[in-house]
């Protein structure tokens, strides 16, 4: 997720939250010990988000490092700026693309490789996976076939955003990529923003 524009004073609730009755683990890294991934491995059918720098490469956590030297295979969105960033760390992974024109079709292959025990990775070209980015299909198969989702928190370009604002940060709405000119017919913004909410968009 590249960077965004202004500030928000609104919350949205998302479309499509993954179901929460399944049987999948899904916590972040930061959360206790037992969840961070070692420099040895990521625990097996394990999917791993993790979040890559938002323009300096010194910004990469060093568990990031590790989560990406465990997994066995790198999804990203660009594998050529995945690289970049693999080769600043020493890092040699396999990596494969995955993108908005790719992923629907890539999903049940990718479940299958993780049900059979790999260690699978998700970046983003830049800041937290999903977040204008792709992997929101991957992530709710892998949960919904149980699947272990786990993710190594990190640079976000929308929060950066928020807090430099100068805005009441207790409340914001983020409004990814919303066309210049809406189409006929269409809310030119979500209710939240419509409630003389600040937000958080980007062009």
């Amino acid at each position: 997720m590249r960077a965004s524009s202004s500030t928000s004073s609104s919350t949205a609730s998302q479309p499509d939250e993954p179901p929460h009755d399944k049987t999948a683990s899904f916590h972040s890294e930061g959360e206790a010990p037992s969840h961070v991934p070692s420099s040895s491995s990521v625990p097996p059918a394990t999917l791993v988000l993790v979040a890559t720098p938002i323009g300096n490469l010194g910004d990469f956590s060093p568990r990031g490092a590790e989560a990406l030297a465990a997994a066995e295979l790198v999804l990203c969105e660009d594998t050529r700026t995945t690289a970049r960033l693999l080769s600043d760390r020493g890092i040699s992974a396999r990596t494969e693309a995955l993108h908005e024109h790719n992923e629907r079709q890539r999903v049940p292959a990718l479940v299958a490789r993780l049900q059979a025990g790999a260690r699978i990775a998700l970046v983003s070209d830049a800041g937290m996976p999903l977040l204008s980015d792709p992997g929101y299909r991957l992530v709710r198969a892998a949960i919904e076939a149980g699947i272990t989702v786990t993710a190594v928190p990190g640079p976000n370009a929308a929060l950066t955003a928020l807090v430099l604002s100068a805005c009441h940060p207790i409340r914001f709405c983020l409004s990814a990529f919303r066309p210049p000119a809406p189409p006929p017919g269409a809310r030119p913004l979500p209710d939240c923003m419509r409630r003389n909410a600040r937000a958080l968009a980007q062009p």
